[in-house]
């Protein structure tokens, strides 16, 4: 096939793409990339962080917790073509 997916041969089935995939057809490369406003997006965090001011409350005082600090994600569902 002249058609791959970061220098694989692509298969004949469906392929989920990531954001910067390479797409080489024939002698064309194309870079896969979600917009930056797409939930889809790798945003980075920044490198440093800024200190973080101490709360007077401990945060098991009646504040709903982030899930993402408990380190339970909800699992991502591969995206579909459009039809």
């Amino acid at each position: 096939s002249l058609t791959h997916v970061n220098d694989k041969v692509l298969p004949d089935t469906l392929t989920p793409l990531s954001h910067g995939d390479i797409i080489t057809i024939v002698d064309r490369k194309f870079r896969f990339e979600f917009p930056v406003d797409s939930i889809f997006y790798p945003h980075k965090s920044p490198k440093t962080k800024s200190p973080k001011t101490p709360s007077k409350a401990s945060p098991s005082d009646n504040e709903e917790k982030d899930p993402k600090a408990s380190g339970h994600l909800s699992p991502v569902s591969p995206l579909s073509p459009r039809t």
